[in-house]
């Protein structure tokens, strides 16, 4: 059978090769699956919140087109009033 330790450690080698090689290829995908699906549910969280973000700005930049075109409005209604005199 096995006479010399060398071939012991060779045999050893050989089936640590066999089974260790499919059992990385194994982990490495499920380990890169579930990065993926990380990675998918972030972009998501990232769209949304970009959206939120962008509907505030939104909302802000009407508000201040609506005080300044309030503003622009008194100031006509008063050049229009001095003109009257």
């Amino acid at each position: 059978m096995i006479e010399n330790p060398l071939e012991l450690l060779e045999l050893i080698k050989t089936a640590g090769i066999i089974l260790g090689v499919p059992t990385l290829i194994f982990i490495g995908v499920k380990l890169y699956n579930r990065q993926i699906s990380i990675l998918k549910s972030q972009n998501e969280y990232l769209k949304e919140t970009q959206f939120d973000k962008a509907l505030i700005q939104i909302k802000s930049q009407k508000e201040l087109y609506d005080i300044e075109h309030k503003r622009l409005q008194d100031n006509i209604r008063v050049l229009d009033g001095q003109k009257g005199f």
